[in-house]
């Protein structure tokens, strides 16, 4: 009687252990397919330990990037530098942020056309395309 009931606690652990790799994997192809920066959080934070996990977070992150890329906003560079510091488009991200904070600036301050802001605009942005039209203003 003792032999059953050690075969079914067996099967019983192995049943468990396969279905958890089975809906890791289910999971990872849910994920995959709907290929969504959602999707792939989602898996991350039930599977976070998973062979799949670096391949998970590499196409978040890439679907963020190509969506910051679209918004192309300071805020949207800010917003993926916080989550992604050591990307490999971090670079980039904060270039391309640096130059819309420039812009932005710089239309403030024509906006305004007063000495004081084109006196702040040299302060905060110096050598850049704009820096010898405000020394002139």
């Amino acid at each position: 009687m003792k032999t059953p009931i050690r075969v079914i606690a067996i099967l019983s652990v192995l049943s468990m252990f396969l279905c958890g790799c089975v809906t890791v994997e289910t999971q990872w192809e849910t994920a995959k397919r709907l290929d969504t920066i959602e999707a792939y959080e989602s898996f991350l934070e039930k599977c976070s330990n998973s062979p799949f996990s670096t391949e998970a977070h590499q196409r978040s992150e890439q679907h963020l990037w190509n969506e910051v890329k679209s918004e192309d906003t300071v805020a949207a560079y800010q917003d993926y530098l916080s989550r992604y510091p050591e990307s490999k488009h971090s670079s980039e991200a904060k270039s391309r942020q640096v130059t819309l904070q420039i812009e932005s600036d710089w239309q403030k301050t024509q906006w305004s056309d007063n000495i004081e802001g084109y006196e702040l605009f040299i302060r905060n942005h110096t050598n850049n395309q704009h820096s010898e039209q405000a020394e002139l203003r």
